[in-house]
């Protein structure tokens, strides 16, 4: 555990001295010592990951915490290498990113607080005590608050972080309830306590449960994610990606940490969190595709891409319980590698949009197009990004999704008719999931990239700093390896998925290797006779000129704007189709007469669980509040008496007892 303590103080270091440095270099400063200590947290995982043994570290603290234990199984490992990549590249992208920003007063604050994030999640995944869980869990909360409220100038963005700090914390109310029952009844703060209490079943489920909300409040699990549309848009680019890509997998890690406490939940939660990510994919890609703003285009695709995820866990918990180890292996297999893969490339996706905002001032998408003219580099990586969230074959995204995908195609096979209902509606529903990304992010690269400008854009856009174009290129080119060459993530998650199996015997992940190389044979095959081609062709036209004609086009003689689609009249028919399940608020303006003026089209998206269930709680807690105004008079007598009412209550109290 040396090379992972010394990672956190390097870490802590950089966030400390960057005050110390000169204003341009604070960016490069931070990023070296971010990339140095995930270079050691790197060393250490993957030694752990393939270890024999788990690394421990013991500390010893003052009453009520005792002992605390750092460990590093491979579950953990795993989580520390998907932060640490994370982290290194988001590093990375800030050095260009926040060169417009150099002398804000709160820059260095905003790398101590980047800083403070980074530590806590690598503490999260390690500490095995309940409550430094809970202190690190809240540090990594409110870190990320103030990383959102960058520019806090904005009213906005304020709002936003504050949403998001709330929910959090409505979330920690569920997690601090499942471990203080756990707690009670191992009479031990220590997870490997958990292991071996003995709960009923009704106790374990409603534990699971508890733990579900909250860690799926974190990871955006619908109906709890309404904080990631907001709190996405109003962070920096760089704190957009690892939210969006690395933090909110922190979730993910608390719900599979709390699968492992227990061995004797009901069938019905596996078909409980199969049916929640079913519902978390649909929802979130529908959302997704009603946006005109792309970072909150992209905050919904992650919420469908967590109910991936989500996907792969239920299936991988319902195999245990039908003693299929095809399902299971699929299932979890299928759950790391989208966890990994979803990293890659939203982060990706988060950069180029980064990038766009950082030329145009703008992310609305009705007011872009023709960018790859002028930005091609930032656009073909937003591609790569785009068709690798997609699940695209030649991509990282196809195979984690395959792999779901291959664990349900496995429970149709079962004899439980239940079992078979659910894996249909599962591959239903997620074939639904992948139709709509297509539509979603074919529109937002066609509006953003493609045609001509909406509006008139400043004259120096181009491809974004060195530094940014440097993180895009490295996370396409992941993407890109990942799905020629599979493999590799197999051999990555392997010791993972082997804690999960029920048996706890030792299995040979042969055959699993097998299958992803004929999938990576078919793709460098399919490559090399494209390549084939190309130099072919090339060839055959070596000092020809190829000339070029226009087809007749019914008068169509130049490109322009005005004949263009929107992007809401590029999804209208897709949102006429699910209209029960969005709310949007239009307004239609007709041309009439004669010689009419300009009609136009405004259309408002809002979420239906913000609309129906978040707004009216907060109106009916805010007239609740307004009952009790009258409390905060303003007159200091009135205080003053209040606090001499409580002091005498206080004395009867104590007497009384």
């Amino acid at each position: 555990m040396n090379d992972f303590i010394l990672a956190l103080f390097v870490l802590f270091a950089g966030g400390v001295l960057v005050p110390f440095s000169a204003n341009r270099y604070k960016s490069v400063f931070f990023a070296g010592f971010v990339f140095a200590g995930s270079l050691f947290v790197l060393k250490f995982a993957f030694r752990a990951l393939f270890a024999a043994q788990v690394p421990e570290k013991f500390f010893l603290m003052p009453y009520p915490i005792g002992e605390i234990r750092f460990s590093c199984d491979p579950m953990s490992a795993f989580f520390l290498v998907v932060i640490a990549l994370g982290s290194i590249f988001s590093s990375v992208y800030a050095v260009g990113y926040l060169k417009p920003y150099e002398g804000k007063d709160n820059l260095s604050a905003h790398y101590f607080l980047f800083s403070l994030l980074i530590i806590s999640m690598f503490l999260v995944v390690t500490v095995q005590n309940v409550i430094a869980f809970l202190i690190v869990w809240e540090i990594m909360s409110v870190s990320s608050f103030f990383l959102v409220a960058f520019e806090y100038e904005k009213n906005e963005v304020v709002l936003a972080g504050l949403k998001y700090l709330i929910t959090m914390n409505i979330g920690l109310i569920f997690i601090l309830i499942g471990f203080v029952v756990l707690s009670v009844k191992s009479a031990s703060f220590d997870f490997e306590a958990f292991r071996n209490i003995g709960l009923s079943r009704k106790w374990t489920d409603l534990i699971f449960v508890l733990f579900f909300i909250g860690f799926g409040t974190k990871a955006g699990f619908v109906p709890f994610h309404t904080w990631l549309p907001h709190a996405h848009p109003a962070a920096p680019s760089h704190v957009s990606a690892i939210m969006s890509a690395v933090m909110i997998k922190t979730g993910i890690y608390g719900i599979l940490r709390s699968v492992t406490f227990f061995q004797n939940v009901s069938v019905e939660i596996p078909y409980l969190v199969i049916f929640i990510s079913v519902l978390t994919c649909v929802l979130g890609i529908m959302n997704a595709s009603a946006q005109k703003e792309a970072k909150k285009l992209l905050a919904y695709s992650s919420v469908e891409n967590i109910g991936i995820i989500g996907l792969g866990i239920g299936f991988g918990i319902l195999g245990n319980f039908l003693g299929n180890k095809f399902i299971t292996i699929f299932g979890y297999m299928g759950a790391f590698a989208h966890i990994i893969n979803h990293s890659f490339f939203k982060s990706l996706l988060f950069f180029c949009v980064g990038s766009v905002y950082q030329k145009t001032h703008t992310l609305n998408m009705e007011k872009l197009g023709g960018l790859i003219k002028r930005m091609p580099l930032n656009s073909m990586f937003f591609l790569v990004g785009s068709v690798a969230i997609c699940a695209f074959p030649l991509f990282n995204g196809f195979i984690s999704e395959i792999m779901i995908y291959l664990s349900a195609l496995s429970v149709i096979q079962s004899k439980s008719p239940l079992s078979f209902a659910v894996a249909i509606m599962s591959i239903s529903s997620l074939a639904f999931t992948g139709a709509i990304a297509m539509i979603c992010f074919s529109k937002i690269f066609g509006i953003m990239f493609l045609g001509e400008p909406r509006e008139s854009l400043p004259e120096d856009i181009g491809d974004p700093s060195k530094p940014m174009l440097l993180a895009e290129s490295v996370l396409a080119l992941i993407c890109l390896a990942i799905g020629l060459v599979p493999q590799m993530l197999i051999y990555f998650v392997q010791p993972v998925v082997q804690i999960f199996l029920s048996d706890n015997t030792y299995t040979d992940f042969g055959i699993y290797f097998k299958f992803m190389n004929k999938i990576s044979l078919f793709f460098l095959v399919f490559c090399a006779i494209f390549a084939l081609l190309f130099f072919v062709r090339a060839i055959f036209l070596r000092g020809k000129k190829v000339s070029s004609y226009k087809t007749w086009g019914c008068g169509y003689q130049s490109s322009s704007a005005k004949i263009q689609y929107t992007g809401s009249s590029y999804s209208d028919f897709f949102m006429r189709i699910t209209k029960p399940f969005i709310k949007i608020d239009e307004k239609q303006y007709y041309p009439r007469g004669l010689f009419p003026k300009k009609g136009n089209y405004h259309s408002v998206f809002k979420d239906m669980v913000d609309y129906y269930v978040v707004y009216p709680l907060v109106k009916l807690v805010r007239r609740t509040l307004d009952l009790f105004g009258w409390i905060q008079s303003g007159n200091t007598q009135r205080y003053i008496l209040y606090g001499l009412v409580f002091l005498v209550l206080a004395i009867i109290w104590v007497l009384w007892w």
